[in-house]
């Protein structure tokens, strides 16, 4: 692998990090494929990806949260994009809004999941089990796996996320 040299990386470590970059975006594409693909088996096929992941995370609450409580959970920077996304949910009687009590601030809305998102929710969820976790459970130990990886990528998520600070407070920007 040393051997090997590409534009964005010129040691190994980098060659590395750079097919795990390209890895992540063939995954990202290909998870997004398939969850369209249950959410339209599910009924839900005039949802975007961003809107079927808002409304997953509503209707798996337990309690109504804030649209800023649902972007941080969802590590979303632009909450705009959000109260977008719950007012198109809202719109189609997915997601229900409120006010929020005064411990959230009384001015405050917060998101629930309606009857009907909570029963297409479920529906995904099924179908999910079907096309999904059956086929997972055959890979030898797919839970420890899942897990180790799951913790991997949350500590990746924070090096990436403080890594992109540094670059936006020490790097200008340049025109050509």
């Amino acid at each position: 692998m040393a051997a090997f040299r590409t534009s964005l990386g010129k040691s190994g470590h980098e060659v590395v990090t750079t097919e795990f970059e390209w890895a992540v975006l063939k995954f990202q594409r290909a998870f997004e494929r398939y969850c369209l693909q249950v959410a339209n088996a599910a009924g839900l096929e005039a949802l975007s990806f961003s809107e079927l992941e808002l409304l997953i995370v509503v209707c798996l609450q337990e309690e109504p949260r804030a649209a800023a409580q649902i972007a941080r959970q969802m590590n979303e920077d632009a909450v705009n994009l959000v109260h977008y996304g719950l007012g198109k949910l809202a719109a189609c009687d997915l997601v229900r809004k409120a006010r929020g009590t005064r411990a959230v601030g009384g001015k405050t809305f917060v998101y629930s999941g309606t009857d009907k998102g909570r029963k297409l929710v479920d529906r995904y969820v099924a179908i999910r089990h079907d096309v999904l976790t059956e086929q997972t459970r055959q890979i030898e130990k797919v839970d420890e796996r899942m897990f180790a990886t799951t913790k991997f990528l949350s500590l990746l998520a924070s090096v990436y996320d403080e890594s992109g600070r540094v670059a936006a407070t020490h790097y200008p920007l340049h025109t050509a």
